[in-house]
C-alpha cells in the first residue's frame, strides 16, 4: 500500500508539473481513422503546444520519427530535440500502435517509463505533407484530467488558416486550445 501511494504522488507531481489540468472526465475525441505511417515518418516541428514543465527554456523543438521494423513488433522510434541556448537535449521515446492504421500510439519515454492504459499520443487530424494535431488525456480517480496537445508542422510556420482549423478540433472536443504557447522557431541553429 505505502508503494502504490508513493507511485501515485510521484504520477501526481509529474503531471501536474506539465499538463493542462482540468476538472471532470477527459472529452470524447477520436484518433484519424486511417494513418499512412510511412508517410508520417521524417521530422516534425514544434508550431504550438499546452504548457509542459519539460519544454521551459526550450526552442525550435522538433521530433524525428523513424519505423523501426522489429521481430517483437514494428515500432516508431521518436527522437524529441529542443535548442536550450548551448546545445540542443534530445529525449528518446518509442511509439507503438495498437489498432492499426488508427491513428492512436502508445508513447513510453526511455527516462519515464509508466505505462498508460489508453493510448496517449493520438492524432486528431493529420496531412502527412503539412501538420498534424497530437493530443493526449489522462484521468485521475474520474474527478478530473491532465491533457497535452501539439500542433505540429514539416516546416517551423504553419499558415493562420490551417492553425485556425486544428484550434477548432480541439474546441469541438470540449479541450481549450487558448492554452496553447508558441514556442520559439526563429533563429535556430
Amino acid at each position: 500500500m505505502k508503494l502504490l501511494c508513493s507511485v501515485l504522488f510521484v504520477s501526481l507531481f509529474a503531471l501536474t508539473s506539465c499538463l493542462v489540468k482540468e476538472f471532470g472526465k477527459c472529452p470524447d475525441y477520436t484518433p484519424v481513422a486511417s494513418l499512412n505511417l510511412t508517410a508520417y515518418m521524417g521530422i516534425w516541428y514544434e508550431i504550438q503546444r499546452y504548457p509542459t514543465a519539460s519544454e521551459t527554456g526550450l526552442y525550435c523543438a522538433f521530433a524525428e520519427y523513424t519505423l523501426i521494423e522489429d521481430p517483437n513488433g514494428d515500432y516508431v522510434k521518436v527522437n524529441n530535440s529542443a535548442y536550450n541556448g548551448e546545445e540542443y537535449t534530445n529525449v528518446l521515446g518509442k511509439l507503438t500502435q495498437p489498432n492499426p492504421p488508427e491513428g492512436a500510439f502508445f508513447l513510453t519515454f526511455k527516462d519515464f517509463p509508466l505505462p498508460a492504459n489508453t493510448p496517449n499520443y493520438n492524432l486528431l487530424a493529420v496531412d502527412t505533407e503539412e501538420y498534424a494535431l497530437v493530443y493526449s488525456c489522462t484521468e485521475i480517480l474520474n474527478r478530473f484530467h491532465f491533457e497535452s496537445a501539439w500542433i505540429l508542422g514539416r516546416d517551423r510556420t504553419l499558415d493562420k488558416e490551417v492553425l485556425q482549423k486544428l484550434r477548432g478540433i480541439l474546441w469541438a472536443i470540449g479541450s481549450d486550445p487558448d492554452n496553447f504557447i508558441q514556442p520559439s522557431q526563429d533563429n535556430c541553429p
